[in-house]
């Protein structure tokens, strides 16, 4: 939905060749079997779904068990995603500066530096949405899908 509203909107040939062809036939590529009726039911995708399920709780279950654990279930889960190749460095930011304060501030250190951290997200998503009612409301453009 949001694909069509936004090349009527912005116009098809202004916008970022992902957004107009790309995303536009990325369903049908990768489902192209399926729509023809050629795939079938898979074992082996269920079994590897099993297994990174199986897994991803064996590292909750450690990181709730072992204080000392250094594996987050959360990392195993976004390893393959877009939003880590975007985050990566922000997230790695937030580690050093984590360990950082644990290790010399001890608990009391990082129960002191968490407000801060919490107020950095809720400062970043209402700005967010300020600037998306502004955008609603008058106009005034917020930053958006890059042009090419």
């Amino acid at each position: 939905m949001i694909q069509l509203w936004l090349t009527h909107r912005k116009g098809a040939l202004l916008l970022n060749l992902h957004y107009t062809e790309w995303f536009a036939n990325l369903f049908f590529q990768e489902h192209a079997a399926f729509l023809n009726g050629e795939e079938r039911f898979n074992p082996a995708a269920s079994l590897c779904f099993a297994l990174g399920a199986a897994f991803t709780i064996f590292l909750a279950a450690m990181r709730l068990r072992f204080w000392w654990w250094p594996f987050h279930p959360l990392g195993f889960v976004m390893c393959g995603s877009w939003s880590l190749v975007v985050y990566w460095f922000a997230i790695f930011i937030a580690w050093v500066l984590k360990t950082l304060i644990v290790r010399y501030g001890g608990l009391s250190g990082y129960t002191r530096a968490r407000p801060f951290f919490l107020g950095l997200i809720v400062g970043e998503m209402s700005i967010a949405v300020v600037l998306t009612l502004l955008d609603a409301m008058w106009g005034i453009p917020a930053p958006y899908i890059p042009f090419d």
